[in-house]
């Protein structure tokens, strides 16, 4: 599995895009199809769930969960957090609201409320786009996420957790389950920024994977990698043949510390 970091996502992005010819509003399409599908098993019909949208690419991945979850007949709300939309996620805004998804916005006086009374919330607010401290009306939002009894699902990242190690953040929210857009990023695996995914799974939205394997610069080690590092042995080798010998020489013990380099040590 690879790791990368904001700039090689957002590289990759850019190849998909520019490059290849697939539109932004199709990644949307298929990052919120995929979270739906992820989401289904571990909700019900009747939860109430709250889709709260960034203005950004996030954000146009939350509104094609809450489009989705919607057509099914599950009980969706969506909530616009951030101003000024980008073309692509202003345009799955329009689609949800065109099937009569409802939208409110989170200043609206009912919103406090709404959340309050959601059992599933959905943070589809700032994923990769988030940059040092957050401000209101993120900052707010959070903070009654963070307050709430409901299930959290977070969409790429948690709202306010930076995608790399170097950046500091003050608060974030604590999701339940993530679902990582292709690949993971460096905070998922750092000590102070890491619980806040909570379990964490990586989905696929048709990204060019060669791309994305050439421009990572780092892998998981896995299970499977361990073992093909491990030496072939010979079957009736021992520890003569394999492993250390450390004859001394005399009272002052000098050690000659010799490697079998061909069957590698016990």
């Amino acid at each position: 599995m690879y790791i990368v970091t904001a700039k090689e996502m957002y590289e990759v992005d850019r190849y998909a895009m520019e490059e290849i010819g697939i539109s932004g509003s199709i990644l949307m399409e298929s990052a919120g199809r995929a979270i739906a599908e992820r989401m289904k098993p571990l909700i019900g019909t009747t939860d109430r769930i709250l889709v709260l949208c960034g203005s950004g690419n996030n954000g146009g991945d939350g509104y094609v969960v809450a489009r989705t979850l919607l057509n099914e007949g599950y009980n969706v709300t969506a909530v616009q957090v951030g101003r000024n939309l980008t073309a692509d996620a202003a345009m799955h805004q329009q689609v949800y609201d065109r099937l009569g998804g409802e939208v409110m916005d989170v200043e609206a006086d009912a919103f406090q409320m709404t959340l309050v009374k959601a059992e599933i919330i959905v943070d589809a607010m700032l994923g990769l786009g988030v940059r040092g401290k957050l401000r209101s009306p993120y900052t707010e939002t959070v903070q009654a996420v963070n307050d709430s009894d409901a299930l959290v699902f977070a969409i790429d990242l948690p709202s306010g957790v930076p995608a790399d190690d170097a950046v500091e953040f003050e608060e974030a929210i604590q999701a339940d389950y993530t679902f990582i857009i292709e690949a993971p990023k460096p905070s998922a695996f750092i000590q102070k920024t890491a619980p806040y995914y909570g379990e964490w799974k990586t989905v696929s939205i048709g990204l060019p994977a060669a791309y994305l394997g050439r421009q990572a610069g780092a892998r998981t080690w896995t299970e499977q990698d361990v073992k093909r590092s491990f030496p072939i042995r010979q079957p009736f080798s021992h520890k003569g043949t394999n492993g250390i010998s450390i004859p001394h020489r005399g009272r002052n013990r000098n050690a000659r510390i010799s490697y079998d380099v061909q069957h590698g040590c016990s």
